[in-house]
């Protein structure tokens, strides 16, 4: 075939490539339908199998239910609460007001009274999760169990 191709002329073969391409977006058209049927099925599958959104037998592990398909089956979705800065600019502000440090207990207080807003049913572990993480912002002193802030 390759042979053949030589003896095209440009419009013959750009007729060729617009024929490939065309043949390719059908594809993904056809890829995509697929797709959307195949995650309907699975749907189907895990509520037949009583799993409200869980993964069904045989299902892989990245089909999620999405907030969309929550709400057409009248789950609850829980919004997730918007602040204007991050967590860990509210913490470096609080921690930046005192010399001798805070306390986990006492950064968390001091956080949310100065206004960041929260869902969480564990505030204080997101609050450990965000002083670990950024360890080089936050030095914890292991004898007073407070933390400062760090590298300045």
């Amino acid at each position: 075939m390759a042979a053949d191709l030589g003896n095209l002329s440009i419009a013959q073969l750009q007729a060729l490539i617009d024929s490939q391409k065309n043949k390719l977006g059908s594809l993904y058209t056809k890829r995509d339908q697929l797709t959307k049927q195949l995650n309907a099925l699975n749907s189907e599958i895990a509520a037949a199998e009583g799993k409200a959104g869980g993964a069904a037998r045989g299902r892989p592990a990245h089909f999620t239910k999405t907030a969309a398909v929550a709400k057409r089956r009248g789950a609850a979705t829980v919004q997730r609460a918007q602040n204007d800065k991050s967590l860990k600019t509210y913490v470096e502000e609080v921690l930046g007001a005192t010399k001798k440090g805070l306390t986990i207990g006492e950064i968390q207080d001091a956080v949310l009274k100065n206004g960041y807003t929260t869902n969480s049913a564990n505030f204080k572990n997101t609050l450990y999760q965000c002083l670990y993480h950024n360890e080089k912002s936050f030095v914890l002193d292991k004898k007073t169990k407070s933390y400062k802030l760090g590298g300045k």
